[in-house]
């Protein structure tokens, strides 16, 4: 990897087919596992996506990318920077623009986003001004107990928490 300066960065908010192709590609290199792949397929077409991507001007290798998507909420659909670059600032720019792109629209609609635990301090100050932070958990149960926690009368999506009415003859 070549040497990283300010000046040697591009941030490109219309991109082309080939950026999203490397950014596919850059995706698949991490040592974590996406169920977006559908999704990916999608990105390019959709009118309500703001994405920014970090190209380094000397070779054209992608550093990395950020999009917003834009429906009754703003949402963060990805955030991905080459981990040889972490740390650099290059993250934090790539926000800032996405923010730019945004800011109307973020001034009359909620905006989500989603990180790791590990980064939510660093993304709590300017220019990022959270309300509530909220964490997620992923857990499995075996198949029999998870069954248990759905009533057998009537959909097996709703849970038991919530009451069965009998049906009523009019």
């Amino acid at each position: 990897m070549q040497q990283l300066t300010e000046e040697n960065v591009q941030f490109i908010r219309h991109s082309t087919p080939e950026i999203w192709d490397e950014m596919r590609d850059l995706v698949r290199t991490m040592p974590w596992t996406s169920m977006d792949e559908a999704m990916w397929q999608l990105l390019p077409e959709m009118e309500n996506i703001y994405p920014v991507f970090a190209v380094r001007k000397s070779d054209n290798c992608l550093l990395g990318g950020v999009a917003l998507v834009e429906r009754d909420v703003v949402f963060g659909a990805f955030y991905l920077i080459r981990p040889e670059v972490r740390g650099l600032g290059v993250g934090l720019k790539m926000i800032a623009h996405v923010l730019d792109s945004v800011a109307n629209v973020s001034k009359i609609k909620p905006m989500l986003a989603r990180a790791v635990t590990a980064m939510v301090k660093k993304y709590s100050g300017p220019p990022f001004y959270a309300i509530h932070h909220h964490e997620l958990y992923l857990f499995t149960l075996p198949r029999k107990e998870l069954l248990q926690l759905f009533p057998r009368l009537c959909s097996t999506l709703m849970p038991k928490s919530f009451k069965v009415r009998p049906k009523r003859n009019i």
